[in-house]
């Protein structure tokens, strides 16, 4: 499979990959650095966690697990914002009087969270307000959030203490990159550009195998791990693919 970009108005750079079979696959991601505060409402603070997902998935289902430590979780409003900004609702001042989250929220279960309120840690898994299925068919890299506001005057305060997504969906396996995501491999800058002999990092979406491949030869191959590169049809040498 094969992907063009013109760089600048100089040379056209071609990438080919070699075609898998896209079978359906769920990746986990987790925070895991230390816990972030929930600040009451009067200080007007939304706590914010987020995790990389460098998985290249089109996306067909999405649960997540979210641990809150709160005396009262009828404060807060619960967000979950996909890679590409899509909300989700999971909780909206739902549950008034009760303490704590530690559930999964997953669109394929029985109950609504806001309808169940489980006192007891890890009972679930749970609805939430809103369908996780608003990120289908997004694109699943990138940056997700799960994001907490505590809405109601009532001078709680509390913890996040953790959360991961778990993305079920089909590898991407058309090449994807764009010409500003052509950069030099030292500096890491893009200026569209690109002088002969000069060493280039290409930034993009299935561009090479999931394990990456080294070049281990003094002649440099070009072609490695199913990935070639040409500038002007002229294939160029590898030193790694991923």
């Amino acid at each position: 499979m094969t992907n063009c970009k013109l760089a600048g108005t100089i040379f056209s750079l071609c990438l080919a990959t070699t075609a898998a079979n896209a079978q359906i696959e769920t990746v986990s991601y987790t925070y895991n650095d230390h816990p972030l505060a929930i600040a009451s409402s009067s200080a007007n603070i939304s706590t914010v966690a987020q995790v990389a997902v460098p998985a290249g998935l089109t996306v067909s289902s999405v649960t997540v697990q979210v641990n809150i430590q709160y005396p009262n979780v009828g404060d807060l409003n619960v967000y979950l914002f996909s890679a590409q900004g899509t909300r989700t609702v999971l909780l909206s001042n739902d549950c008034s009087g009760l303490a704590d989250v530690n559930t999964t929220f997953d669109d394929t279960a029985p109950t609504k969270f806001s309808s169940f309120c489980p006192a007891e840690a890890g009972r679930g898994p749970f609805r939430g307000e809103e369908p996780l299925a608003n990120s289908k068919g997004e694109f699943s890299g990138g940056y997700w959030q799960l994001v907490i506001q505590s809405t109601k005057n009532s001078g709680n305060t509390g913890l996040l203490m953790g959360f991961e997504v778990n993305i079920t969906g089909t590898p991407v396996t058309q090449p994807g990159f764009t010409a500003a995501s052509v950069v030099n491999g030292a500096s890491g800058v893009a200026d569209g550009v690109v002088a002969p002999g000069e060493l280039v990092t290409i930034f993009g979406v299935a561009l090479g195998p999931k394990q990456g491949v080294g070049a281990n030869t003094q002649v440099l191959p070009t072609s490695l791990g199913g990935t070639t590169v040409t500038f002007d049809n002229t294939p160029a040498p590898i030193l790694y693919s991923s």
